[in-house]
């Protein structure tokens, strides 16, 4: 009966994500815990993913380090920063050193962002598209997308948002038709290094609980949610931020394109060339 009952709940943790984090919310955090050391890792991490980071970050300091790690190894880029950053330094570093060298690179340039700013906590597991591709290349990508924001933004050739479409939007538009048309204004976009206590008091939360991120110069990076934000502010004063390993212009730079091909290479299918002076602008961290 016991197999049955766990059978049953990684079925729905599978499907339902966001309603058994809730429910795992109302436990006690060491129960908790220990639930999710007995579902499949892939349903694990798929539970962390839907976490707040701070949540996820509970759970995970309680677990033992190789566990801890490998279950990061399966979270988004983004979310995988964001929980390591609040973890104990030795787990945090642990956790780190054991991702593939791609991704450790990928982790480190958030984490190399001051934790005080937007730019530090965004996701950028989205779905992006050009100016005047179709509608009918836009549902591929959904159809594939592993995230859950059911947006697509729609950037120009400067990478810079012009809007975004409503997944739903797309069901029963015509496939040869530009999903730009279909596309509404953003109400906002937020800049990666704006301090986090100024972002969340933005008038634009109004109206949405998601927000495009940008680079100073505009180019798209991600996504910031209302929630994630609003924890981070209040986290600020308590928690220290986590030391990455390895701090050089050239590094992080190297971070930053490997960063992007992750946020639009994989969503767009197929590589974005940065403007010039790019990779300087991405560098920087202050």
């Amino acid at each position: 009966m016991a197999s049955d009952r766990l059978e049953l709940a990684q079925a729905f943790s599978r499907s339902h994500p966001e309603e058994a984090v809730e429910v795992l919310g109302h436990q006690p955090k060491a129960a908790g815990t220990d639930f999710l050391r007995e579902l499949d890792s892939g349903v694990s991490a798929g539970l962390l993913n839907a976490m707040l980071p701070p949540a996820a970050a509970a759970h995970l300091g309680e677990m033992p380090s190789e566990d801890a790690t490998a279950l990061i190894a399966q979270m988004s880029v983004q979310r995988a920063a964001n929980v390591i950053r609040l973890l104990s330094p030795g787990l945090g570093h642990a956790a780190l050193d054991g991702q593939s060298a791609v991704r450790r690179s990928q982790i480190q340039f958030y984490l190399r962002q001051v934790k005080g700013v937007v730019g530090a906590w965004i996701e950028s597991d989205v779905v992006a598209a050009r100016v005047g591709d179709t509608v009918e290349s836009v549902k591929k990508r959904f159809s594939v997308y592993q995230g859950d924001v059911p947006l697509a933004y729609i950037v120009d050739a400067a990478q810079t948002v012009r809007g975004a479409v409503n997944a739903a939007t797309l069901v029963g538009a015509r496939p040869e038709m530009p999903a730009s048309e279909l596309m509404k204004p953003v109400p906002d976009v937020l800049r990666a290094r704006t301090p986090i206590e100024v972002a969340v008091t933005e008038d634009a939360w109004r109206k949405t609980d998601i927000l495009p991120v940008a680079e100073t110069a505009g180019q798209f990076l991600g996504v910031i949610r209302y929630a994630t934000l609003r924890h981070a502010v209040d986290d600020l004063v308590d928690q220290l931020p986590f030391e990455a390993g390895g701090s050089s212009a050239l590094g992080l730079a190297d971070a930053w394109f490997l960063g992007m091909s992750d946020i639009l290479t994989a969503s767009m299918g197929r590589p974005i060339v940065p403007a010039p002076n790019d990779a300087a602008e991405g560098s920087e961290t202050s």
